[in-house]
C-alpha cells in the first residue's frame, strides 16, 4: 500500500498475494468504516483508491483475503 503519506490516491498492489483480495476498507481512528470495496476482480493486480476527499489525518487500511486479514496504518496529507 503506497504512497504513505498519501495525497490523492492510494495504490494497493495485489500481485504476489497467495489468495484473492476479497475486501478493502478504510477505517478512521475510531474504527468506523469510511470506505469499503467488496467486489474486487481477480484480474486486478493494482487497485487505485481515491482518497482526495478524506480529511488530513491517520487512517487504517484493512485488506482481507479468503484466509487472512491485514491492517495497515497510513497518513492522508
Amino acid at each position: 500500500l503506497y504512497p504513505n503519506p498519501a495525497d490523492d490516491v492510494l495504490i494497493l498492489k495485489t500481485n504476489g498475494v497467495n489468495h484473492d483480495v476479497t475486501n478493502f476498507s478504510i477505517l478512521d481512528l475510531t474504527g468506523r468504516i469510511i470506505f469499503s470495496l467488496q467486489e474486487i476482480s481477480d484480474a486486478e493486480e493494482i487497485l487505485k483508491i481515491d482518497v482526495h476527499t478524506l480529511p488530513s489525518g491517520i487512517y487504517f487500511a484493512q485488506i482481507k483475503t479468503d484466509t487472512q486479514a491485514e491492517t495497515v496504518k497510513f497518513v492522508k496529507n
